[in-house]
């Protein structure tokens, strides 16, 4: 930030934030008051500050609403495949390294446009 404040960018504040005062409104409001560039620089830090704040709290939300998980899911370091008996539990074992998955995806990469499905 500069060292003078800047009403547009009170203006811009105002408007992320929904306020009802335009930076007109308050450079009008600061003038009648006699407020110095020190108070307004400290409301402008402040209209930063909520700016930031609804910032972080919006991602937080969409975040939290999208079910997305919130850490890695770990799926295979918790099962017990001591109780998988049959011809591919060899198969079923290294499923857990994912190189099956990592193998197509490196084959359709390398293949380009000769992929068919």
């Amino acid at each position: 930030m500069s060292d003078t404040p800047s009403y547009e960018s009170m203006d811009d504040y105002s408007k992320h934030l929904k306020l009802d005062m335009s930076g007109m409104e308050l450079a009008k409001f600061a003038a009648e008051h006699k407020y110095s560039a020190d108070q307004v620089k400290a409301v402008l830090d402040v209209m930063h500050y909520l700016d930031d704040k609804k910032h972080e709290n919006t991602i937080n939300t969409l975040l939290r609403l999208s079910k997305l998980p919130t850490k890695v899911p770990k799926i295979f370091e918790t099962y017990d495949f001591s109780r998988v008996h049959g011809k591919d539990v060899t198969a079923l074992k290294n499923l857990s390294a994912l190189s099956e998955v990592n193998a197509c995806t490196t084959y359709t990469v390398e293949a380009g446009d000769n992929v068919t499905k």
